[in-house]
C-alpha cells in the first residue's frame, strides 16, 4: 500500500472513532438528564431491530443499569431521611403528651385547692382568691388547649410523613420489578440472540 491510501485509510478510522465518541456522549446526555422511563424508551430508540427482537448494545444496557442504581440509592436516601423526620416527630409528640400531663396535673391541684382561703399563708377575702384561681386555671387551659392544638398538628404531619413513605416504598418495590423484567427480558433476548447466531454465550 502506498502512503496516501495509508493516510486516507487512517483519516477515515479516526473520523468514525470521533463521531462514536460524540454518539456516546449525546447518548449519556441524554440518558444523565432523562428519567428512567425516558432512558428506557431512548435505549430501545437508539437499539437495532432484528425480526421480532430489539439488539440493545451493552453500552446502553451497562448505562441504564447504573443509573438504576443510583435511582435506587436516591430513594432509599430519601426514605431514610423520612424515617428521621418521623423519629423526631415522635419525640416532640412524646414530649407534648408529657406537657399535656403535667398541665392536667397542675388543674387538678389548682381546682383542689379552689376552696381554700389561704395564699401563700396569707387569709384573704373569696372573690380576690377565686379571681387569682379562675385565672391560673384559664391561662392553664389556654396552655393546654395550645399544647393539644400542637400536639394534633404533629400527628397530622407524623401520619402524612408515614404515608408518604409507603406510597415511595411502594413506588420503588414497582420500578424495582419493573427494572428486573426489563433486565430479565432483555437477557433473555441477548441470550436468544446469541444462540440463533452461534454467538459466544
Amino acid at each position: 500500500m502506498n502512503k496516501s491510501v495509508l493516510l486516507s485509510l487512517f483519516i477515515i478510522i479516526f473520523n468514525g472513532l470521533a463521531v462514536l465518541s460524540q454518539d456516546a456522549k449525546s447518548d449519556d446526555s441524554v440518558l444523565k438528564k432523562s428519567p428512567l422511563s425516558g432512558q428506557f424508551d431512548y435505549v430501545i430508540t437508539k437499539s437495532s431491530t432484528y425480526e421480532d427482537f430489539k439488539v440493545v448494545k451493552s453500552y446502553y444496557i451497562n448505562l441504564l443499569k447504573n443509573n438504576s442504581v443510583d435511582s435506587i440509592f436516591a430513594l432509599k436516601a430519601n426514605i431514610n431521611s423520612i424515617n428521621n423526620e418521623i423519629k423526631v416527630f415522635q419525640k416532640q409528640q412524646d414530649s407534648l403528651v408529657a406537657q399535656i400531663n403535667l398541665l392536667k396535673g397542675e388543674l387538678k391541684i389548682a381546682i383542689q385547692s379552689k376552696n381554700s382561703m389561704s395564699f401563700f399563708g396569707f387569709s384573704m377575702q373569696k372573690p380576690f382568691y377565686d379571681t387569682i384561681v379562675w385565672s391560673a386555671i384559664i391561662i392553664l387551659l389556654v396552655l393546654s388547649s395550645g399544647m393539644l392544638l400542637i400536639y394534633k398538628r404533629n400527628l397530622f404531619v407524623t401520619r402524612n410523613a408515614k404515608n408518604r413513605v409507603g406510597e415511595i416504598e411502594e413506588e420503588f418495590e414497582n420500578y424495582r420489578k419493573i427494572t428486573l423484567k426489563r433486565e430479565q427480558k432483555l437477557a433473555r433476548e441477548l441470550l436468544d440472540f446469541k444462540l440463533k447466531h452461534n454467538l459466544d454465550v
